[in-house]
Order: C-alpha cells, then structure tokens, then sequence
C-alpha cells in the first residue's frame, strides 16, 4: 500500500523493492503492473524518461501474457510517456495503434474500451497541439470527452473531468 499511497519517495522505494521481490520470487505475473505503478509514479513526479524505461518493462511483462486489454493499455502507458520525453511522432504512431486496438476490443464486445478509446484520441489531441493543428486537437478533444464521459468519468474522476472541459473551452475561446 505505500507503493501507491506513500509519499513520492516511499512510493518509488516500495515499488523498486516490490519488483525486486516479484522477480527474486518468480512472479513474473506482478511485474508487469508493479512496472507500471512505478513508471506512473515517475510520471507523476515529472521524471519522464525513467517513467519511459519503466512503462517499457510494463509493457514487456504485459506482452508475456494473454490479456490483450492490458497489453493495450500498457502501450497507452508508452506512448504518453513518449510525448512527455518529447518523442511526439513516436508517440502519435504509438497512439493511433492504441486508438484502432481500443476501437476493435469495443467493436468486439469490451464495452470498457470505450475509455481507453477517449483517452488515446485525446492524446492525440495533445499530439495535434504541440504539432500546431489546433483544430484537429479540438475535434478529437470533443470526440475523446464524449467516450470518456460514456466510460463514466465525470463520476469517478471528477478533477480530470473538469480539466478536460476547460481545456476544451481554452480552445474554443
């Protein structure tokens, strides 16, 4: 647990400790979401690159094993952490993957990837920004906000939410 809720130090410690033990262990099925927290919680400290390595291994891990929605989301991990280490077309080709994968599980029945669906085309938004395509960010801003409120976010994360519609609005003004 102070993995996920210690300070940002106790949470890289534990997380670094918790692979460590996972992999003296054999637990090869934990490495891949103790890889993941570590990589967030780098995100989360703005420490991109490391947050990249880490969201690698995740994804190395996920790749092992059969769950194709988990291996999509860990290719979401790498492909926003790409673009905060500023590899923007790495990251949109990523991303596009992302979108037809989340587009193809929900075709096929996974209703949940209806947020994953939101969160890659609003990533591509970003992409669209920092390329100076204001326009396109805003229409896939739009679009991602409606599948991410169908995903139910506005109920479980109502912060993101809210910035997602002002940031919208910063668009439109």
């Amino acid at each position: 647990m102070v993995a996920i809720t210690g300070t940002p130090e106790e949470k890289t410690e534990w997380a670094v400790k918790g692979i460590e033990m996972a992999e003296a262990g054999g637990l090869t099925e934990w490495l891949g979401p103790l890889w993941n927290n570590l990589g967030w919680d780098h995100m989360d400290a703005e420490r991109y690159d490391e947050a990249l390595e880490a969201l690698r291994n995740a994804r190395e891990y996920h790749n092992a094993g059969d769950d194709e929605y988990a291996k999509m989301i860990a290719d979401y991990s790498v492909a926003y952490a790409m673009r905060r280490t500023g590899d923007g077309a790495g990251a949109k080709s990523r991303m596009d993957n992302v979108f037809r994968w989340a587009n193809r599980l929900y075709a096929n029945g996974n209703e949940d990837a209806v947020e994953w669906m939101g969160y890659s085309r609003w990533e591509l938004g970003e992409i669209a920004i920092e390329n100076g395509e204001g326009e396109v960010a805003l229409r896939l801003f739009k679009k991602g906000l409606s599948e991410l409120e169908q995903a139910g976010i506005a109920e479980w994360d109502t912060a993101d939410w809210e910035a997602k519609k002002a940031r919208i609005e910063e668009l439109t003004d």
